[in-house]
C-alpha cells in the first residue's frame, strides 16, 4: 500500500553507512539526471536568476560586493558561491551551481534517507527537486542541500555536542524564509535532546543557551545583510491588517495556493491537505509542532512581507521531507503499524507529492509542445544585436527598466542604461526614492536622443507594451511605476525610431517589440554627458562593457 511506503525502506545495517548501491536508486538517479537535462536545455534564464550573478559579481573585494547586495533580501551564501565560482568559469556558474547544488541534494536523498523506493521516485521527480531547485538557478536549493545534510547528519552527530549548528548556520543565510525554518530544526533537536528535569540546568547551559546564541549569530549575519531593505517598494507591499494575519496563522493554506485572497474554499482545502501532511509526523511532538510552526511561520511571510511563488512554498515541502526522514531514521527499530492519524498523514504527503509530479509533467509538456516559448527573449534579443552589423556596440534600454537585466548573461559586452534610476548598471533597485517612478513615452525618447549624441552609438529600445497610434493609456509595470503614453508622444517616437523585432509571448513578462532610435537632424543638444559617457569596464554593472 501506498500509505505503508515510507515505512517500508528496509534498514542498514549500520546507521552510518548509507544504504545498499542498489539497482533502484541507480535507476532513480539516471530518470532525475535525464528529466533535469531535458528541462534544462529547454530553460532559458530570466530576470531573477541573473540578477544575483549580477550582484556577486560586483566590486573589486568582498567589501564591496557586500556593500552592493546589502538590502537586496537575500543573504550572502548564494552570493558567495556565484563570486567564487565566476572567477573560475564565469558566468557558467549560473547553471552549474544550480545543478551540482541539486545533484548533491538527491544523492543524499537516494542513499542516506531511510524512504522507501516508491516515495523516493515521487520525490525525485517532483516539481520541487527536478525543476524549481535544479532548473531554475536560485537560492533556494541551497536551503534544499543543508536541510537534507541536517536530516542524513542527524542520527549520528545529534549528541555529540553542537557541530549540527553548522547547517542551520548555513540554511540561515540561504534566505530569509530559511532562517525561520533553521530555528524550528534546532527547536526540535534540543527537544530531542532533552535530558528529563533532574538535568534540565545542564541541558540549558551546555546546550540549548550555547546553540541559540550561535544560531542567533547566523541570524543577526542574515538580518543584516537584507535590512535594511533598498527595495522597500517591493516588500510590505499588501496592507497589514489584523484580518490578515489571522488568516494567514489560521488558514495557512491560503497563502500556498498563490491566489492573493484566495476563495475560502480553496483555502480551506488547501489548509487541510498541508494540515494532514503534518500527521505524518504523528508520534513525535517535537517534529509535528516544528512542521506545523514552519507552515505558520511561512503562510505568515507570505501574507505580511512578500508574497509567495512556488519557489518560497516549496521550502516548507523540503522541510517536512527533512522532518519525515529525521523521523523515520529515529524509528528503524520499530515495527509497530503507523498509528491511523499517521496513515492518513502518509496518504497526504504523497497526494502531494503526486500533485508536485504532476506540475513537472507539465514542465515536460511545455517544453516538448511550446519549445518556442521561453521563459524570456533575453537570449534572442542578444541573438538579433549580434547578428545586425548596424547594431554593433549599440546601447540598449527599456520600458520598463526590469527587462534588461537578463540581457548581460547573454550578451556581456552590451550596456544596458536604466531610464528611471540614470547609470549604465544590470539591476534595478525598486524603491520609491532615488528613482523617476512615473514616465512618459517622450522620457524614453529623450533618454534616447541623448545616450545617441554622447556616445555615437546606436540606441536600442525595449518596449514591453509597444505604443499604438491614437491611443491615450497610464501602464502600470512593475511594484510602483507608471508610463504615460498619448497619441501625440506615440507619433514622436514612432517618427524616430525603427521597429526591427517583437518577440512572441514569453512564460514571464520578459518580451518586448524592440526599437532602434533614428536620429534626426536637429534633434537639440544632448546637456551634459557626464554621466551617459561609459568606462571600459563597468563596476557599476559588474559585467563587461564595450
Amino acid at each position: 500500500m501506498l500509505a505503508r511506503t515510507m515505512d517500508t525502506a528496509p534498514p542498514p545495517t549500520s546507521l552510518t553507512a548509507p544504504n545498499r548501491f542498489d539497482t533502484g536508486r541507480v535507476v532513480l538517479l539516471a530518470m532525475w539526471i535525464v528529466l533535469v537535462g531535458y528541462l534544462s536545455i529547454h530553460h532559458v534564464f530570466w530576470r531573477d536568476e541573473v540578477r544575483a550573478l549580477s550582484f556577486a559579481i560586483q566590486g573589486d573585494d568582498l567589501a564591496q560586493m557586500f556593500a552592493k547586495v546589502r538590502g537586496d533580501g537575500h543573504p550572502l551564501v548564494w552570493f558567495l558561491i556565484l563570486r567564487a565560482g565566476h572567477a573560475v568559469i564565469g558566468s557558467a556558474i549560473l547553471p552549474v551551481a544550480a545543478h551540482a547544488i541539486a545533484f548533491a541534494s538527491v544523492i543524499l536523498l537516494l542513499w542516506r534517507s531511510p524512504f522507501a523506493l516508491p516515495t523516493l521516485a515521487l520525490m525525485v521527480v517532483s516539481h520541487v527537486i527536478a525543476w524549481e531547485y535544479a532548473v531554475m538557478a536560485r537560492n533556494y536549493g541551497i536551503s534544499m542541500l543543508l536541510m537534507f545534510a541536517f536530516a542524513a547528519l542527524y542520527p549520528q552527530w545529534r549528541a555529540r555536542g553542537l557541530w549540527l549548528c553548522v547547517p542551520l548556520a548555513l540554511l540561515a543565510n540561504t534566505n530569509a524564509h530559511s532562517a525561520a525554518l533553521a530555528w524550528l530544526l534546532f527547536g526540535a533537536w534540543m527537544l530531542d535532546r532533552w535530558p528529563g528535569w533532574p538535568l534540565w540546568r545542564t541541558w540549558l547551559l551546555r546546550l540549548t543557551l550555547p546553540g541559540a546564541v550561535l544560531l542567533g549569530l547566523a541570524t543577526l549575519a542574515c538580518f543584516l545583510s537584507i535590512w535594511p531593505s533598498i527595495n522597500d517598494a517591493a516588500t510590505f507591499a499588501r496592507p497589514i491588517t489584523f484580518a490578515r494575519i489571522a488568516r494567514a496563522v489560521l488558514l495557512p493554506g491560503a497563502e500556498f495556493t498563490l491566489i492573493d485572497d484566495a476563495p475560502l474554499s480553496l483555502a480551506l482545502g488547501a489548509t487541510a491537505l498541508l494540515a494532514g501532511c503534518t500527521l505524518v509526523l504523528w508520534g513525535r511532538p517535537n517534529y509535528l509542532l516544528a512542521a506545523i510552526g514552519g507552515l505558520c511561520a511561512l503562510s505568515l511571510l507570505f501574507a505580511v512581507v512578500y508574497p509567495a511563488s512556488n519557489r518560497h512554498r516549496d521550502l516548507w515541502l523540503v522541510f517536512l521531507i527533512a522532518l519525515a526522514w529525521m523521523r523515520l531514521d529515529g524509528d528503524r527499530t520499530d515495527d509497530g503499524s503507523p498509528a491511523p492519524l499517521r496513515r492518513i498523514g502518509q496518504w497526504a504527503f504523497h497526494a502531494l507529492l503526486a500533485f508536485q509530479a504532476l506540475m513537472t509533467v507539465s514542465e515536460i509538456q511545455s517544453a516538448m509542445a511550446r519549445p518556442e516559448i521561453p521563459r524570456s527573449r533575453a537570449k534572442e534579443l542578444a541573438a538579433l544585436l549580434a547578428s545586425r552589423p548596424d547594431l554593433a556596440g549599440a546601447i540598449v534600454i527599456a520600458d520598463p527598466d526590469n527587462m534588461i537585466e537578463t540581457l548581460p548573461y547573454y550578451a556581456p559586452r552590451t550596456p544596458v542604461w536604466r531610464i528611471r534610476q540614470g547609470g549604465y548598471s544590470a539591476i534595478d533597485i525598486f524603491t520609491s526614492h532615488g528613482a523617476t517612478l512615473d514616465l512618459t513615452l517622450d522620457d524614453i525618447l529623450t533618454t534616447a536622443r541623448r545616450l545617441d549624441a554622447c556616445t555615437g552609438r546606436p540606441v536600442v529600445i525595449l518596449m514591453q507594451r509597444p505604443p499604438r497610434p491614437g491611443e491615450d493609456v497610464t501602464v502600470p509595470s512593475v511594484y510602483n511605476w507608471t508610463t504615460l503614453i498619448t497619441p501625440a508622444m506615440t507619433q514622436r517616437f514612432l517618427a524616430q525610431t525603427s521597429r526591427i523585432a517583437r518577440f512572441g509571448p514569453a512564460e514571464t513578462d520578459e518580451s518586448y517589440a524592440v526599437y532602434r532610435y533614428v536620429p534626426s537632424p536637429g534633434s537639440g543638444t544632448p546637456g551634459d554627458c557626464t554621466a551617459m559617457r561609459y568606462p571600459a569596464t563597468s563596476a557599476a554593472a559588474g559585467w563587461q562593457q564595450p
